[in-house]
C-alpha cells in the first residue's frame, strides 16, 4: 500500500526505489546521528526492514550504500551484512558478463 497525496492509502504497489533511499537514510542516521538516542529507532528500523530485496538495481543500490553507512558504525550487524552480501551475490560475474556482450554482437 502507498499513501497518496490527499492521505488517504491506494492498493499501489510499494515503491522498490523508495524502500532503497529509506534503508540509505536509515543507515545513514544510525552511523552519522550525533547523539545515541537518536541513532537508535534507526537501528531499529534498519534491522526490520533488512531483509528488502528488489530486482531492480537502483533500489538495491541504495539499500547497499545505507548498509555501508551503518556496517562504518557497527560492523557486527547481521541484518546489513546479509543485505550486501546477497547484493553481491545477485551480480553478475565478470566473466558471464563480459560472455554477454560478446554474444551480443560486435561492440
Amino acid at each position: 500500500m502507498r499513501q497518496g497525496v490527499d492521505g488517504t492509502w491506494t492498493d499501489d504497489r510499494p515503491s522498490d526505489d523508495a524502500a532503497g533511499r529509506a534503508l540509505l537514510g536509515l543507515g545513514t542516521a544510525v552511523a552519522q546521528a550525533p547523539w545515541p538516542d537518536v541513532r537508535d529507532r534507526p537501528l531499529l528500523f534498519f534491522g526490520e526492514a533488512a531483509n528488502f530485496r528488489s530486482e531492480h538495481p537502483r533500489a538495491v543500490a541504495y539499500a547497499v550504500l545505507g548498509a555501508g553507512e551503518l556496517l562504518q558504525a557497527l560492523p557486527d550487524d547481521a541484518g546489513a551484512r546479509h543485505l550486501v552480501s546477497d547484493a553481491a551475490d545477485s551480480l553478475p560475474s565478470p566473466a558471464t558478463d563480459r560472455a554477454r556482450r560478446l554474444a551480443s554482437g560486435p561492440i
